[in-house]
């Protein structure tokens, strides 16, 4: 599992790469974006059979930050009151909501994503 701070000597590697310089000061993660290749067409084994009326994600995407196919869903797809368990992203018009591994986001009412992370 890629942890935070992974994610930030990743950052300040690349970017002595290609600026030639480090910042070493604190880095935020503003937006993260993924794209999902299945060669194989096979289902990750952490996505579990769903029954009838259960949400389905609408794509998966290969995420570095989550080590690999990960479930996407619509936001407009979803009603209130539905979860959805991490890892997930979830496709805004203007952004991706990403869905730590042991995170749940909750539908609230209007729409709001509620996420509570795992212990």
């Amino acid at each position: 599992m890629l942890t935070t701070s992974d994610l930030y000597h990743r950052f300040q590697s690349t970017h002595l790469a290609l600026f030639g310089t480090r910042l070493d000061d604190a880095a935020e993660v503003v937006n993260a974006y993924a794209t999902v290749f299945c060669e194989d067409g096979a289902i990750p084994s952490f996505i579990q059979p769903m029954t009838e009326g259960e949400l389905r994600p609408s794509s998966f995407r290969d995420c570095a930050l989550f080590g690999g196919a990960t479930p996407v869903y619509d936001a407009d797809a979803l009603a209130e009151g539905q979860a959805i368990q991490g890892p997930a992203l979830v496709d805004e018009p203007d952004t991706v909501i990403g869905g730590a591994p042991g995170a749940t986001l909750i539908v609230e009412p209007g729409g709001t994503l509620r996420m509570t992370l795992g212990t």
